[in-house]
């Protein structure tokens, strides 16, 4: 049944937004230090990134049962696309409307997470916010350990 609904999902978003390869490439800096963090998270390169991104869609549209470590990586991916990119017409945005819809309830229990500040969920047991972990202090949020800090560069 969730492989049907991702598909779905998936198909709904390929027919209403085209795919361009040439989005992936662009990112979104917003000035707004208190929403939007570039400076914080896990270091990883732009293409290592990429190569998460397309393997957990792929596993997603799979029907793949996911593992605890996968769900780590899953919902920094997560964060990190939401928290920092634009999500145009691309695999960005597949796979954030893809782990919405399907995956983070059970991301939720997997992980042990509960209800915390904002509407996100917290897991204590890997110090991992799903969603936007709340502001602890001048704009900066509790979230190196929830979201990777994409190196554009490498």
């Amino acid at each position: 049944m969730k492989r049907i609904i991702c598909l779905s999902l998936l198909i709904g978003q390929l027919m209403a937004f085209p795919v361009t390869l040439k989005a992936q490439n662009k990112l979104f800096i917003n000035p707004n230090p208190v929403t939007h963090h570039l400076n914080n998270g896990i270091p990883i390169g732009k293409t290592d990134f990429d190569n998460k991104v397309a393997k957990y869609l792929k596993m997603m549209m799979n029907g793949f049962e996911f593992d605890k470590q996968d769900y780590i990586d899953m919902v920094r991916i997560y964060n990190t696309i939401g928290w920092s990119f634009e999500t145009p017409r691309d695999s960005y945005r597949l796979f954030y409307d893809a782990f919405l819809v399907v995956h983070v309830r059970p991301a939720v229990k997997k992980l042990n997470a509960g209800l915390s500040k904002g509407m996100s969920y917290y897991s204590p047991k890997y110090n991992l916010y799903i969603g936007d972990g709340p502001i602890i202090k001048d704009g900066i949020r509790s979230s190196d350990n929830s979201k990777f800090k994409v190196d554009t560069l490498r």
